[in-house]
């Protein structure tokens, strides 16, 4: 068994949350194996039958097997389902090379389908490249409130206005035409949150977010 002196992702897993984890393990012999985490005798982690063991459960806590030189997790099927490349939309992810990509373009029906992914460097990726295709399972929230896209920016949604209930609050947003949960799904994961600058609260009145329940005084984010 590997000695292992820091706290890894997998650590502290309980066992019912071993199953659907899509993993890179690299050996100390510099082997690649790519697959999803299943849990074998309640003690033991393997990729797929006949594969070796990756992770054993000591006194409550996972630790890497013998040989065994890390373990990368790619994504979890708790918050990612799989889809049809084809419908690929922003928001999305592909798995590349083993690393996950959140896309921010998609290109399917093109000549040379590919993705621009919400990278620094906005990497482009061929989709013949691309393992799997894979969209949240999260929905889009339906309580009124505030909320912060994945990019940052603040949204309100409103009791009223059913169609298209959504609008930015931001200080600094350019002033768009209210959305609706469409066009919110391609902004997930939406975070709760609470103002504390009254500033924005005015100027999300202005905005005519009427309707919104919540706290008047901003505090920060939820975890």
């Amino acid at each position: 068994m590997t000695e292992e002196k820091e706290t890894s992702w997998y650590s502290d897993l309980k066992p019912d949350e071993i199953d659907g984890k899509h993993v890179r393990v690299i050996t100390d012999s510099g082997a690649v194996i790519e697959g999803r985490l299943q849990l074998w005798n309640s003690k033991l982690v393997t990729i797929y039958m006949g594969s070796p063991f990756m992770l054993r459960l000591i006194d409550d806590r996972w630790y890497l097997m013998q040989d065994v030189k890390s373990i990368d997790l790619v994504w979890d099927e708790r918050v990612w389902k799989r889809i049809e490349i084809k419908d690929l939309q922003p928001g999305d992810a592909v798995v590349a090379n083993s690393r996950l990509y959140t896309v921010d373009v998609a290109w399917t029906h093109e000549d040379h389908p590919q993705v621009i992914t919400e990278t620094p460097s906005r990497i482009r990726i061929d989709l013949c490249l691309v393992s799997c295709a894979l969209r949240r399972k999260e929905k889009v929230p339906v309580k009124p409130g505030y909320y912060r896209d994945r990019k940052g920016l603040y949204w309100g949604r409103s009791s009223q206005d059913e169609d298209k209930p959504w609008r930015v609050v931001d200080l600094h947003a350019a002033v768009r035409a209210a959305e609706n949960d469409e066009f919110m799904a391609q902004r997930l994961p939406l975070t709760p949150v609470q103002f504390i600058d009254t500033e924005i609260l005015e100027r999300a009145v202005a905005r005519k977010l009427s309707g919104l329940i919540g706290p008047a005084h901003f505090v920060s984010v939820s975890s």
